[in-house]
């Protein structure tokens, strides 16, 4: 399905609040978080399994950019990176 862009924070954010406990992946998790999503930790996958094309690391950039803006508003969250080992 296709959904505006902009509109997938709240989505998300409106279905994680149906449930106890959650996992959600994908770009737009960070921007959730930003526009409040409530997490208990989150886990950071960062390391790709293939080579990422031009436009994929212009997004991996994006997502990073906009998950350490949050990651400095919210130091109490814990963040586990295996990959950063």
């Amino acid at each position: 399905m296709r959904y505006p862009w902009a509109e997938i924070p709240a989505m998300l954010i409106a279905e994680a609040a149906l449930f106890p406990r959650f996992v959600i992946e994908g770009v737009q998790v960070p921007r959730a978080l930003r526009k409040g999503l409530v997490v208990d930790a989150v886990l950071w996958l960062d390391t790709p399994l293939a080579d990422r094309s031009k436009g994929q690391d212009s997004m991996a950039k994006g997502v990073a950019s906009v998950f350490a803006e949050w990651r400095s508003t919210m130091p109490h969250v814990p963040v586990v990176a295996p990959d950063a080992e």
